[in-house]
């Protein structure tokens, strides 16, 4: 599955489709499929990554999200059954750790949980 950011769209790291001329590999025949995605699903399937000790940043949240919606689309298609365990791999190329203030761009500050300080009779 080849994933780039949607036209516009800010994902750290990956080309837009558009920017790819330059690129001599023939990604386009050798992929199954090609998914175009936005800042926002990158960013929250990054975030679902890191809540699962997986720790990807953005353009592996990117590939997350692209490899989710190409196995939705052969279920659709029949291709693949629902019942069963199904197998995958992904790239994670890159890390969370620089990108943490573009995750609050991206998702706005309500996506993330509100931290509550200890109760100080506890201490």
């Amino acid at each position: 599955v080849a994933c780039c950011p949607g036209a516009g769209e800010l994902i750290p790291g990956p080309r837009e489709k558009a920017q790819l001329g330059d690129v001599t590999f023939d990604w386009q025949n050798v992929a199954n499929a090609r998914f175009e995605l936005e800042a926002k699903e990158s960013f929250e399937a990054s975030v679902k990554l890191l809540r699962r000790g997986i720790l990807g940043g953005p353009s592996s949240g990117m590939n997350y999200a692209g490899l989710l919606k190409y196995l939705e689309t052969q279920k659709e298609a029949g291709l693949l059954s629902s019942d069963k365990e199904i197998w995958s791999v992904f790239l994670c190329c890159d890390s969370p750790l620089p990108h943490v203030d573009e995750y609050y761009d991206a998702l706005g500050e309500t996506f993330f949980p509100s931290i509550h300080g200890v109760d100080e009779e506890i201490l």
